[in-house]
Formats: structure tokens, C-alpha cells, sequence
């Protein structure tokens, strides 16, 4: 049975539009050319409007076959494709990308319309630019958008970016303010945070939650962030022998991202765009801590690293919490000192919820140490 939460991403609206409107006019015509012909031939009132009514029919059905089954034979289509692909690493980050593919569509609209807004003045935050400047900027940034497949954030101010080299060369047919639609443009990409606890929408992705999961879950295990963590903290093996290292995994929650994807799955669990670990190393004197931050939406990019270390007398807190802008199904590890705060969040499942709470009872034992 069709679900009305599945809905085709793989076209634009204007592409759905078009459809429509050409297969209506199809429709129509043949049901006039009919009508016509029968009027010709003096039939009756009651034969023409069953043929007007056999037009609607057959209209209404030709629409409900592009909009419900059309999407579904797309999607089937282009995960065989990915299906057919030998190389586990390729198709394991084409299966990452193809699940974002609608979250990516609505970024890149969402750039667009912002950059349109700011070029025609709608803002009232800047200058307006028309005529061939705003063609030339609007065409480059669909090119753009169309060829690299990237999130909105970046695209807008790329594009933004390039305004003041057109405005300088003279392309431009009205007085231009670059400056202050280049500052209502970041301002306006930069403080729109994310929202986690959002009511996003579920849509058909044609690759499962437990797929997207286990692919990550697989380039984990051949990353080895256990080993990286020790070497990058210059510490031993030995130095940790009390309580083993502790791997925390899950989708980064960074509000601040502003090329940051969110899906949310069909068990309702929040996913993101980039993946985060944060492995957790405890010796006698020093918690320490190494975060491995990747890219997955456009294959699995490296994103990031970093350590942190904190001597124990120093750690004023160290618990678990929910609430706040967590999501639902979620909790986050709270480790507070003197100068600061560090958090990562991580899936509430019974394994996770046994380690974190020996952590904190490792935690609370090394504190009456020291």
C-alpha cells in the first residue's frame, strides 16, 4: 500500500509541473477531438458528457500513474544501478549519497531562493542587482548546483562571493551595493542555526535506515579510531589497561553547520550528513579524548580532528543528560571542568547506556583518588 509520506525527489517541481501540464493537454485533446467528432455526427447530450467524463477519468488516472508509480520505478531503477556497482567502497558512498539526495535538493532550493531574494532586494537588506548581472549570477549558480550536487550554505556564498568581481568588470545595469548584500547574505546563512528537534519530513529513499547504519558501521571498523586515538594522544596501550577505551559513534549534531544535511528515518531517528566518534581513553591521571569527524554526503570525506585531555581533579562533572536540543531516542555525555565544557551525543540503546554508566562510575572512583 502507497504511503503519502513517500514522495519523489529524484525531479524538481518545475520537472513534475511540466509533466502534468503536457500530459492534461494530451488528454484533453484526444477527449476533444472525440467530442467534436461526435457532435458532428449529432449525438446525443447524455454521449457527450459521458465523453467529457471518460476525459477527466482518464486525465486523473494518467496523473495518479506518473505521481505514485513513476516514483517508485525511478527509485527501483537507480538503486539497481548502485546495486550493480563491484567496488564495496564506491557503492557504499553512493548508497550514502542517494539517501541524502532529497535533503540535498532542499538545501540547493534554499540557496537559490536566498540568493534570488538578496539580488532582487527583497530583503531590503541591500542594494538590488538586475538586468545582466542578475541572469549571469542566477545561471552560474544553477551550473553550480547542477554540476557539483553540493549542499546550499557553500553554493550561496560562493556565488555571493563572485558578485563583486561582476560588479567591478561593469555587467551590472542598476547601482550596485555588493557590500551590503554580501553581509545580508552571511548574516543570514550564518544565523540560521538547526533545529534537531525539527518535524522532519520521511520520505522514500530507496536505501534503508539499517543499510546507511551498517555502511557506516563497516567503514568504522577499517578506520581503527581506537589506534589513531592513541596516536595522536602520544599514550600507550598500557597507560589504559584499568578500564579499556571507549569508542562513543553517531551522526554529528552540529547547529553551526550550515552545510550540515538532517534526515530524518523511518524510525524516526535523526541522521545527519556528518558521522562523529569520539573515543575515550582513561589512565590514573588524565581522561583523554580523540574526535574523528567525517563527511558522508558526498561519498566519506575526512572532516576533522582533535584531542582533548583532562586531568581528573580538574573534571567538575561527568554524566549523562537528556533534554535541551537532544533528539529524541538520544542522551549526551557531559564532561564539565574549570575552564570549560565538552559534550558528545550518542544513540540510547542498553549496550551504550552499560558503558556510559561505567565510565561514570570509573569516573567517580578516580575522583575520591585524587
Amino acid at each position: 500500500m502507497f504511503k503519502f509520506k513517500q514522495r519523489l525527489w529524484v525531479y524538481s517541481p518545475i520537472m513534475w509541473g511540466v509533466i502534468t501540464f503536457v500530459g492534461g493537454i494530451l488528454f484533453w485533446h484526444i477527449a476533444g477531438i472525440i467530442v467534436f467528432s461526435m457532435l458532428s455526427h449529432q449525438s446525443s447530450s447524455g454521449t457527450v458528457w459521458f465523453l467529457i467524463f471518460y476525459g477527466i477519468v482518464i486525465s486523473i488516472l494518467f496523473l495518479v500513474l506518473i505521481c505514485f508509480y513513476l516514483p517508485k520505478l525511478i527509485l527501483k531503477r537507480r538503486r539497481a544501478k548502485i546495486d550493480a556497482i563491484s567496488n564495496e567502497d564506491e557503492k557504499s558512498n553512493e548508497l550514502v549519497k542517494f539517501y541524502f539526495t532529497y535533503e540535498r535538493r532542499q538545501k540547493q532550493n534554499a540557496a537559490i531562493k536566498s540568493i534570488k531574494n538578496i539580488l532582487s532586494g527583497g530583503n531590503n537588506n541591500g542594494g538590488k542587482i538586475v538586468g545582466g548581472a542578475a541572469k549571469g549570477i542566477f545561471g552560474t549558480a544553477g551550473a553550480i548546483v547542477g554540476m557539483t550536487g553540493l549542499p546550499g550554505g557553500g553554493i550561496a556564498k560562493s556565488v555571493l562571493g563572485g558578485m563583486g568581481n561582476l560588479a567591478n568588470k561593469g555587467v551590472q545595469t542598476a547601482t550596485v551595493n555588493v557590500n551590503s548584500a554580501m553581509n545580508a547574505a552571511n548574516a543570514a546563512l550564518n544565523n540560521s542555526k538547526i533545529d534537531f528537534l525539527s518535524d522532519y519530513k520521511v520520505v522514500n529513499r530507496g536505501v534503508s535506515d539499517e543499510e546507511l547504519d551498517e555502511v557506516l558501521k563497516k567503514r568504522m571498523v577499517k578506520l581503527d579510531l581506537l589506534q589513531n586515538g592513541l596516536k595522536s594522544l602520544q599514550i600507550d596501550e598500557t597507560q589504559t589497561s584499568e578500564l579499556p577505551p571507549v569508542c562513543i559513534e553517531n551522526y554529528n549534531m552540529d547547529e553551526n553547520n550550515e552545510n550540515l544535511l538532517v534526515a530524518k528515518g523511518n524510525d524516526d531517528i535523526i541522521r545527519t550528513s556528518c558521522y562523529q566518534a569520539d573515543c575515550l581513553y582513561f589512565t590514573t591521571e588524565q581522561l583523554c579524548i580523540y574526535q574523528y569527524i567525517f563527511d558522508i554526503s558526498n561519498g566519506i570525506n575526512f572532516q576533522g580532528e582533535k584531542t582533548n585531555n583532562f586531568f581528573w581533579q580538574d573534571i567538575t562533572k561527568f554524566s549523562s543528560e537528556t533534554g535541551g536540543k537532544i533528539p529524541n531516542g538520544q542522551k549526551s555525555i557531559v564532561i564539565k571542568t574549570s575552564g570549560g565544557e565538552y559534550q558528545c551525543i550518542y544513540r540510547e540503546t542498553p549496550e551504550t547506556e552499560r558503558t556510559v554508566k561505567g565510565m561514570i562510575s570509573y569516573y567517580e572512583e578516580n575522583k575520591k583518588k585524587h
